[in-house]
């Protein structure tokens, strides 16, 4: 691998490393709401089904 590139590399992950450990909070944070809200959505269908049948 060329050294120019090496370095690129290097630099983009330092880059995307920084921006995950600063962004990671945020990602975990609104993951967590879409597994609530997912599994809102989930009860809330499955009771229209059974007060349907």
């Amino acid at each position: 691998m060329p050294e120019q590139t090496r370095h690129t590399a290097t630099k983009f992950l330092h880059s995307a490393y920084a921006a995950e450990t600063e962004y990671t909070g945020l990602i975990v944070r609104l993951f967590q709401q879409y597994i609530l809200w997912k599994n809102t959505n989930f009860v809330v269908i499955k009771t229209i089904h059974l007060i349907g049948k």
